[in-house]
């Protein structure tokens, strides 16, 4: 493939959490947790039906903070650290300009300029909404498929491809 695919995303808050929010909601750990504070407030609700269960007369403290805290504050703070990082990135914000070509993805912005070479890149993974990049250094990236129209995405899905991810 000889010609550039040339992308100007506009990432919006959106775009940035979809695929943070897919990566943990896939985590079996997350769901195990939430299963636990599901647990504990149908055993609350048991109890205020037949308070039998404890001697004391009384629901033990913890199992009303710990499903608080999965259920409600969590969320939340997770929603309100996700806003506060999108709003706080600057680079976010500019207007940025991606090449990709066989070889690598040159990133030009209004204050950086970047150029990634393919065998910096370990691998690609398609996702329904996005592809996740994992580079030699264990990080990873997100790129959003709506920043292509259809025929750039099916020139970059070629790309990598002939490039063996």
């Amino acid at each position: 493939m000889e010609k550039e695919i040339i992308i100007k995303p506009i990432y919006r808050f959106k775009d940035f959490t979809s695929p943070l929010i897919n990566k943990i909601f896939k985590s079996w750990g997350i769901w195990f947790v939430f299963f636990l504070a599901f647990l504990m407030l149908v055993f609350n609700i048991i109890f205020f039906f037949d308070n039998s269960i404890y001697t004391n007369e009384s629901i033990p403290t913890i199992n009303i903070i710990i499903p608080l805290l999965v259920f409600i504050i969590f969320p939340f703070s997770f929603y309100f650290g996700l806003k506060k990082n999108y709003n706080n990135n600057k680079i976010l914000k500019e207007k940025t300009t991606v090449i990709y070509t066989k070889d690598g993805i040159k990133t030009i912005g209004e204050s950086y300029n970047n150029f990634i070479q393919w065998s910096q890149i370990n691998y690609i993974k398609e996702h329904k909404t996005f592809f996740l990049f994992k580079n030699t250094n264990g990080q990873e990236s997100y790129l959003n498929k709506n920043f292509f129209n259809q025929k750039k995405l099916n020139d970059f899905k070629t790309l990598i491809k002939n490039l063996g991810y």
